[in-house]
């Protein structure tokens, strides 16, 4: 074994992250990548920086939203 490396990372029970304005106003999340923070993080920022200057998501992002259904997920249980 020439090299190691192990690290832990966030998980959503539906594998999918977290990117919402939150109740606090002007406070805003981007979190729990599920590990795909490298691939998804500049597509995301983008998306959350037009939403934060125009109050509008470029895509629809119903998807990560704080209030989605996590109820009958079990992504981060496998």
């Amino acid at each position: 074994v020439l090299r190691q490396w192990a690290g832990s990372y966030t998980m959503t029970p539906d594998g999918n992250p977290i990117v919402d304005e939150t109740s606090v106003p002007g406070f805003y999340v981007s979190v729990a990548m599920c590990g795909h923070g490298f691939m998804l993080g500049p597509a995301l920022g983008k998306n959350m920086a037009q939403f934060m200057t125009t109050g509008k998501w470029a895509y629809d992002m119903s998807e990560f939203s704080f209030n989605r259904n996590f109820s009958s997920k079990t992504e981060a249980l496998k």
